[in-house]
């Protein structure tokens, strides 16, 4: 008996250990999502920006 509990002891915290490293990957992932979005939308407004620019020159044309 003492011998399974000596196993389950570090068993249970190996699975408290993965599950903080699964939390941390997580929260990485959101963090890398955010950034992905705020990349998106400053390349929309780029190509708004250039979008505006190149028919400007049209129109001077």
């Amino acid at each position: 008996m003492e011998r399974v509990l000596s196993q389950i002891g570090p068993g249970l915290s190996h699975m408290r250990w993965v599950q903080s490293q699964m939390g941390q990957v997580v929260s990485h992932m959101r963090w890398v999502l955010s950034q992905m979005g705020q990349v998106v939308s400053h390349m929309k407004r780029l190509l708004s920006q250039i979008g505006a620019s190149v028919s400007h020159m049209i129109v001077n044309v």
